[in-house]
């Protein structure tokens, strides 16, 4: 049995690092990190204290695995891994999730370890479960054609416009307020929830719809080329204030964004949705969106 190593990533990984992403997120069908974005990622521990890069490199130094590790607000340390399928089954992943623990341990005492895969990755699920991780949500991602222009009311005195450098201090204090009670969302600063939403994704201001009224931004609709399948768009984030709820803007702004997907030559597109999130389930069916694939998420509690 091969006697793996672990260390921390360094720059001159890179080539092999992003081989093997590129390689498991093709045999997965999970999002691919384009390489100035797989870059950032890689060295985002440089700019921010709380992340951290671990790598498993073969006997000839190729990177057969790696994991990205973050710790949010309230302590809970988000995994992000990969394994090449040459490599699997081989305790790479098992050496990555016991390395994070153990450092998790020791520097964030009672927090939590959570991670995320699809469904129908049952390797992936059984490695999980043996490292003590418990399944604790379900996510649906839905998808539509956008064969057809969306159609939908917009409330009185709602105008949508496209996304501007000065928005972003307003914009991530109502994404914050959007979010604030829905499973696993944590208030993120601006200058996170840049390298979140802009930094790390293939990011095209034109694709990105806010609502506004008199000024006040209120809701959203924040879209991008999927890092999933090629030539599809995403939906990476849809919401409204809670008190424009009910008034029929989230059908608008999601209508809107979909349509900018449409106008920019996609030909579908698709979301992520809680699965116990039954308004927006609902809301995603009456556009023509259906589930296509399910992602759990899973955690495990160090206190």
């Amino acid at each position: 049995m091969t006697q793996w190593t672990i260390r921390d990533y360094q720059p001159s990984d890179l080539e092999s690092a992003l081989s093997a992403h590129q390689e498991a997120a093709s045999a997965d069908r999970v999002r691919h990190h384009q390489p100035e974005t797989f870059r950032r990622l890689m060295n985002s521990p440089q700019e921010d204290p709380s992340a951290r890069v671990r790598v498993v490199p073969d006997a000839e130094g190729r990177i057969a695995g790696l994991l990205w590790l973050d710790v949010t607000s309230n302590r809970s340390v988000r995994l992000e891994g990969w394994v090449h399928p040459g490599c699997r089954r081989r305790g790479v992943g098992s050496l990555l999730l016991a390395d994070a623990e153990s450092f998790a341990r020791a520097h964030y005492p009672g927090g939590t370890l959570v991670l995320r895969t699809y469904e129908d990755l049952p390797g992936t699920v059984d490695l999980f479960r043996r490292q003590g991780f418990v399944m604790n949500r379900r996510f649906f991602r839905m998808k539509v054609t956008l064969d057809q222009p969306f159609e939908a009311l917009v409330p009185p005195n709602v105008v949508f416009s496209s996304f501007e450098c000065d928005d972003l201090e307003s914009l991530v204090e109502t994404d914050n307020a959007i979010f604030e009670e829905h499973w696993g969302s944590h208030p993120r600063s601006a200058a996170i929830w840049y390298r979140d939403m802009v930094e790390l994704r293939p990011h095209d201001p034109a694709l990105w719809t806010i609502a506004r009224h008199e000024q006040n931004i209120v809701g959203e609709c924040l879209c991008h080329a999927s890092m999933e399948e090629p030539g599809e768009g995403h939906v990476s984030t849809v919401g409204v204030r809670r008190d424009w709820r009910g008034k029929g803007l989230g059908r608008a702004v999601l209508a809107h964004g979909l349509n900018r997907l449409r106008e920019a030559g996609y030909k579908t597109a698709a979301l992520m949705v809680d699965s116990e999130n039954t308004a927006a389930v609902n809301l995603y069916r009456s556009m023509g969106m259906d589930v296509i694939r399910v992602r759990l998420n899973f955690l495990k509690r160090l206190g």
